[in-house]
């Protein structure tokens, strides 16, 4: 009886997927007038359980960015980009875009249904939801420290030379669900000269697909130069 109770341990613990961590490569052009503007790349981390769910995340974050990009291109948004392709490469360095499963052109689909249905990033609706109302947040699967780059960059004076590192970054649930997180970036300050922010950011996921900054909720951002 033991034997068999160790061996059903065994197997349940095998059968349990581990999160695994995916590096996402976004190739985007640098549409500003800038120095330096033009084709880049900017890295972010995806954790899922598997190649499948690791893509499918990848795809929807790439055509909600895109699409998003698309309505600040027509704004008076002063650093536009076009999201070109993207990469996503596996804890062995292994580019599996290209990945194929049954249900990939389904997932490709409602992803894309869901980027063309998708309003500015700055709705009425977000705008008008009631600040009174007592607000639970929901759990991600994402890394909430890439979500918070969206929120630091707004509130720098040069947004366009910030450099994020996923390790320079912690992050805790709050009660409420919410997210503490604090995070070091490496951009200009006021004065034009290179230097290093911390930061910590409190923001919430609304709901829906996490991917997409339009679901969070900036609570609070506070920030002071780092003196080494």
């Amino acid at each position: 009886m033991k034997k068999l109770l160790l061996l059903l341990l065994i197997a349940f613990f095998f059968s349990c997927e581990s999160e695994k961590n995916y590096t996402y490569i976004v190739t985007y052009n640098d549409l500003t007038y800038a120095e330096g503007a033009g084709e880049k790349t900017r890295n972010e981390e995806i954790i899922a359980k598997n190649d499948t769910l690791a893509y499918i995340r990848a795809y929807s974050r790439f055509k909600i960015t895109q699409r998003r990009n698309e309505y600040n291109n027509e704004t008076s948004w002063p650093y536009p980009e076009e999201i070109i392709s993207f990469q996503l490469l596996n804890e062995k360095g292994k580019d599996i875009s290209n990945i194929e499963f049954k249900t990939k052109k389904a997932e490709q689909s409602k992803s894309d249904e869901y980027a063309l249905n998708l309003k500015s990033s700055y709705t009425e609706s977000a705008k008008n939801r009631s600040e009174n109302r007592k607000t639970t947040y929901q759990e991600v699967k994402i890394n909430p420290c890439v979500m918070s780059e969206d929120f630091i960059k707004r509130d720098l004076r040069y947004p366009k030379t910030a450099k994020f590192s996923i390790f320079n970054c912690s992050s805790e649930r709050n009660d409420d669900g919410s997210y503490t997180i604090l995070r070091k970036v490496s951009a200009k300050n006021a004065f034009g000269v290179e230097s290093e922010f911390v930061y910590k950011v409190r923001m919430g996921f609304t709901g829906g697909v996490d991917v997409d900054i339009n679901n969070w909720k900036l609570i609070g951002i506070v920030s002071e130069e780092y003196n080494k």
